[in-house]
């Protein structure tokens, strides 16, 4: 039975072997010796990532969602990924980078990991949410986002807010998971109408994405 996110702080005593384990590992996760079961998941999966001992920005990310009106357990989440499809490759937006190719290998020895997916779409459409992340790739990081999400926070993120333009021209990382799920199912996991805000804490929140339970694999 898998777990419902992966925890560096609670790793198995017994589990399988991981096949055909990548020629380069950063030392993090050779020391670790653990790795996600790839095998469970699919391309287009949402990745949700809460840091072990959060930095100054990352707590105020946790506080700003708890504060928003997110319960802590939703509002742990920090940071959204999409999942690419093909070993450890995942798609993410960030601060210093904008919208780039990553690794889920740089996550796994500090943080918590969480897996989610939209249900009943065909492999395909999947692949599809990968690519439309993927062309997304240079896009800048939404600094005026975050910091309206920011100012929003004491009237409370989970509450329907006035509609606005829909330009993407710049993304944060949840943005850029909802918009490549809206890009191929016309979903909006409710964040555009009524318009609640969309953060980490919301994708967590949210009854129309699924849990995919996680496996650890030893290396």
């Amino acid at each position: 039975m898998g777990q419902l996110f992966l925890d560096p702080q609670n790793l198995p005593r017994h589990c399988s072997h991981f096949q055909h384990v990548p020629a380069s590992l950063p030392q993090s996760v050779r020391d670790l010796g653990h790795l996600p079961n790839l095998e469970l998941l699919l391309p287009g999966d949402l990745i949700l990532i809460s840091p072990i001992s959060p930095t100054s920005f990352q707590g105020k990310i946790q506080r700003t969602q708890k504060k928003g009106g997110y319960h802590k357990d939703d509002a742990q989440w920090t940071h959204a990924a999409v999942y690419l499809g093909w070993q450890f490759n995942i798609c993410e937006a960030t601060i210093k980078s904008g919208v780039q190719q990553a690794s889920l290998l740089d996550s796994l020895a500090a943080h918590r990991v969480r897996f989610r997916r939209f249900p009943g779409l065909d492999v395909d459409s999947r692949w599809k949410i990968a690519v439309s992340a993927a062309l997304q790739i240079g896009t800048s990081y939404g600094i005026v986002s975050a910091i309206k999400i920011y100012l929003r926070s004491n009237k409370g993120l989970h509450l329907p807010q006035k509609a606005g333009t829909k330009s993407r021209s710049k993304l944060i990382c949840s943005e850029l998971y909802a918009d490549s799920l809206l890009a191929v199912t016309s979903r909006t996991l409710q964040y555009d109408h009524p318009g609640k805000d969309l953060c980490p804490a919301l994708l967590s929140h949210v009854e129309e994405l699924e849990d995919v339970p996680m496996d650890w694999l030893k290396i």
